[in-house]
């Protein structure tokens, strides 16, 4: 695109409904059932690895999550209507946990992973949520690579991320956080 801007959000947004557009007319003429995808109405400019804020001024993924378990610092999004959302948890130098939203497709994915088909870092909890137009539920996880939060807080965590997300996707109310099941044995 002659003149792309990604700081521009409209930029953003045309990128990301001829990717939607496309994807869904290639899987029309290969007939492969994909389910159709909506265009988004917008799409938000991702936070960078150094750009934390306090957890009581986060106004993105992160906000309304509670900051537990030696939380002094959240990386954070824009909240949208994006199919994926993360909002990460620490200290002051790095994020300690993950949460992340996976929405069609990529909730999907997530579950073949989770059920050892492709590696996936540590997760500690997960919930999910039935969501308007799409068969696939909604999946929340919390990843972690050092995690401080107890088993309290880590599901009171997920369950406050897993919510806000829900409704602003416009989904049911999400299930209580549990531990996913792990691989059978020979995979993963």
């Amino acid at each position: 695109m002659d003149g792309y801007n990604a700081d521009n959000p409209a930029h953003r947004t045309r990128v990301a409904r001829l990717a939607t557009a496309t994807a869904g007319r290639a899987a029309d003429r290969w007939d492969c059932g994909a389910p159709r995808g909506t265009a988004p109405r917008t799409v938000p400019l991702p936070t960078g690895d150094d750009e934390s804020v306090d957890p009581g001024r986060a106004k993105g993924t992160c906000a309304g999550v509670p900051g537990r378990g030696g939380t002094s610092r959240v990386w954070e999004s824009p909240r949208g209507d994006s199919p994926r959302e993360q909002c990460a948890l620490g200290g002051v130098w790095e994020p300690s946990s993950v949460l992340d939203a996976y929405y069609g497709p990529y909730a999907e994915d997530m579950r073949r992973r989770l059920e050892g088909e492709q590696p996936v870092q540590a997760v500690l909890y997960a919930a999910s949520a039935l969501c308007p137009d799409t068969d696939e539920p909604a999946l929340y996880v919390l990843h972690s690579t050092h995690s401080t939060l107890s088993a309290a807080d880590a599901r009171a965590t997920l369950t406050a991320f897993a919510r806000r997300s829900a409704t602003a996707h416009g989904c049911d109310a999400p299930t209580q956080p549990e531990r996913p099941d792990p691989p059978e044995p020979g995979r993963g």
